[in-house]
């Protein structure tokens, strides 16, 4: 039997137990991260819906995290997998927890609104409408910075660097998983 279990953001061992699951999940995504969660929580005031399923013996199978995001104008609300991100979206250990998760969303959430957004393409064997609304814009960082403000648009980007800079803004260069908590 899998059991399904909607987590707390204020809790801080549900909050560990979800970080392990991400920690050694391959497509994981700063996204994910409770830390990133809670941020998105807080500054935008969205109820968040993490889904959880694990198994008997308490492990984690899969994870979803869901905002309730209003549309402008005071139309209906939709959910969204992790708003402000075209990545993040849901992670299964394997394809059967993936379709009983999904069905426990859409028959927990589907009734309340017509419109649950899960991004990250991780849901391709599910019976849902695919949509590609969203880019991906990458820049090379190997050349020098000189090189790389040549090839950026002038007024807004350079503009917050500086403001950036101005305020002490500090960048570090890490690699380590302890560096997006």
């Amino acid at each position: 039997m899998k059991n399904f279990y909607s987590c707390d953001l204020n809790d801080n061992n549900e909050m560990k137990m979800w970080d392990d699951f991400l920690e050694s999940h391959p497509s994981c995504t700063p996204f994910h991260l409770s830390c990133w969660l809670k941020t998105i929580r807080d500054t935008y005031h969205l109820r968040d819906y993490l889904l959880m399923q694990k198994d008997r013996s308490g492990d984690c199978l899969s994870i979803l995290p869901i905002f309730c995001v209003p549309k402008p104008l005071g139309l209906h609300k939709r959910y969204i997998s992790i708003p402000f991100s075209d990545y993040g979206g849901l992670l299964s250990r394997n394809d059967g927890c993936t379709g009983s998760l999904i069905e426990k969303v859409f028959n927990e959430l589907m009734h309340r609104r017509k419109t649950i957004e899960i991004r990250g393409g991780t849901v391709d064997k599910v019976p849902f409408k695919i949509f590609n609304y969203y880019k991906k814009h990458t820049m090379n960082l190997e050349p020098d910075l000189d090189s790389i403000k040549k090839n950026i648009e002038k007024r807004t980007i350079l503009r917050s660097i500086r403001k950036a800079e101005e305020a002490g803004v500090i960048i570090e260069v890490r690699n380590d998983y302890q560096a997006l908590s």
